[in-house]
């Protein structure tokens, strides 16, 4: 998957108690919101809400997220101004 935007490498919004959120992942119903990345290691960090109601912080490989976008409509939103993750999440009605 190719991200253009510069975002936080993994680990450094660790201690923010609302990191910020760069880019957004839709794909059938859920969600991901990331907020750091390792582009070497292909893997992300950030909100996952994959039902309405069972969202949780965590890890999110972006090769399974390439996996999904063969078998189903993926849309992937680089923010143009990151937004606080508890901002995100009301606006996107995740809480």
């Amino acid at each position: 998957m190719i991200i253009k935007r510069k975002m936080p490498v993994l680990y450094e919004q660790e201690e923010v108690n609302d990191p910020l959120v760069y880019i957004v992942i839709m794909c059938e119903g859920a969600v991901w919101l990331l907020t750091e990345l390792d582009k070497e290691k292909e893997l992300a960090f950030g909100w996952a809400e994959l039902f309405q109601g069972g969202g949780e912080l965590g890890y999110i490989s972006l090769a399974e997220i390439e996996e999904l976008k063969r078998k189903y409509h993926v849309e992937v939103h680089e923010l143009d101004e990151p937004k606080k993750l508890s901002r995100l999440k009301k606006e996107m009605h995740l809480e």
